[in-house]
């Protein structure tokens, strides 16, 4: 109920609203509200061919919950690592054909090398395990939260989930017949599953994967002569769902999580002394996107060697540099440059049940800066089919504050914080009389 103990119906959840594609609007999971989406155009340095393959050559870094950073050095083909002990440390033995590694949520450092996957326990509780399948060859990783790592296999344009873990390594014999013991020893143990559809993928070249905190898989294609850069999802069937262009970038080669909703990727984006790679582009990508443009904040990048991400279980992701650290975190600049205009629907309609209802009132939770505005369009009906016409316009913001000849409402701010009793709003902003606030 509201302060007159009248029902209403709040528009205020990601469902309820219907964003078609280029309607320059984005929802905002934090803030639970639509805002003008934020672009930034990225400049694009058009590098050749062999340049961007060579960058796919490289062996990304891994870094783990503590901040160690292990890296493959191609001299000595062993693993180094830096961080909790002073200096580099050696910590596996030597690794011919090293293609990537990652440190899962399990603790396993996980090696890509030689077409197969080495699992190798880095607190020791059980001796190296090694894992391949037929017509399957290991390229790249990405550690799951749920256990294990997913792999890439670029040349069949395949995909595989490794998971389970052995059981330690006991310092005595195995048990007698005449103790009880189950059937299979370990109910888990490790195995590499080859996904059986892949057609998704057939006739692009994939170039890098990532997993989310949450477990969201996402797959990083080149298509075309061009390097067109595309992504896929990997759905809860363990199905590749279709792809997302990523518009203004060509020949990515690598791409890590920024948040649940925003995906980082590197790209050769201009001449210069060192690194090529002067910042990421970041995408938030809604579901079922055909195709998205830069989000509107700047992920610079200091001190870049030009590598791919790091592989990581943490946010933010972390770049390789040329520090002692080895690896700095993304962070973004909040210099956002928003759409000049955009639109968004009801996903349904608000329905009283009753034909008798009067609609009365109309409240905005709404930030609107100088010179914008925002226009609203309703209609009321007895069915559940939207009118054809018959649309009323109402209109909210300082842009419209000059005169009201044609007759259409004009909304104004109110003090009071929300129609709800005793609510703060839904704004995290102060208010500001004619701005931010509350209008009705």
């Amino acid at each position: 109920m509201d302060a007159n103990g009248l029902r209403f119906w709040m528009l205020a959840e990601q469902k309820q609203w219907l964003i078609p594609d280029h309607a320059e609007v984005e929802y905002d999971t934090k803030r639970r509200s639509l805002r003008l989406l934020s672009e930034h155009q990225i400049p694009v340095w058009p590098g050749p061919f062999h340049d961007a393959t060579s960058q796919l050559e490289i062996v990304p870094q891994a870094r783990d919950q503590f901040g160690n950073v292990a890296w493959w050095d191609p001299v000595s083909q062993k693993i180094m690592a830096t961080g909790t002990l002073p200096g580099e440390v050696e910590i596996t033995l030597p690794k011919p054909m090293m293609t990537d590694m990652a440190v899962g949520y399990d603790g396993v450092l996980y090696m890509a090398t030689d077409g197969r996957v080495i699992m190798e326990d880095l607190r020791n509780r059980w001796d190296a395990v090694v894992l391949e399948e037929k017509d399957f060859v290991a390229w790249r990783l990405a550690a799951d939260p749920k256990g294990g790592v997913w792999v890439l296999d670029r040349i069949n344009r395949k995909l595989a989930r490794l998971q389970g873990l052995p059981f330690p390594t006991r310092p005595y014999g195995p048990y007698t017949s005449q103790v009880f013991r189950p059937c299979i020893e370990n109910p888990n143990p490790p195995r590499l599953r080859v996904l059986p559809e892949t057609k998704a993928i057939d006739k692009e070249r994939a170039v890098a994967l990532c997993c989310s905190l949450k477990g969201r898989l996402a797959l990083l294609c080149w298509q075309g002569m061009h390097g067109d850069a595309q992504v896929h999802f990997l759905d809860e069937n363990e199905q590749i769902g279709p792809a997302t262009k990523l518009n203004g970038i060509s020949f990515p080669f690598s791409m890590a999580w920024v948040t649940e909703e925003r995906l980082a990727v590197l790209f050769d984006n201009g001449p210069g002394d060192g690194s090529k790679v002067k910042e990421a582009a970041v995408y938030s990508i809604p579901e079922k996107a055909l195709e998205v443009s830069p989000v509107g904040d700047i992920y610079p990048l200091k001190d870049h060697t030009g590598g791919p991400f790091l592989h990581g279980v943490t946010l933010p992701p972390h770049y390789p540099t040329k520090t002692e650290e080895r690896s700095a975190p993304l962070h973004h600049l909040s210099l956002p440059s928003f759409a000049s205009r955009g639109q968004a629907f009801s996903r349904s309609a608000l329905d009283s049940g009753s034909t008798q209802t009067v609609w009365h009132r109309l409240y905005l939770d709404a930030a609107i800066p100088q010179e914008c505005g925002i226009k609203l369009f309703l209609a009321a009906t007895n069915t559940s089919e939207p009118p054809e016409d018959e649309w009323y316009e109402h209109r909210f913001g300082e842009m419209f504050a000059n005169g009201n000849e044609d007759g259409i409402p004009r909304g104004v701010w109110v003090s009071y914080s929300s129609e709800i009793p005793f609510h703060d709003g839904l704004l995290e902003c102060e208010q500001e009389k004619d701005r931010n606030g509350l209008f009705t």
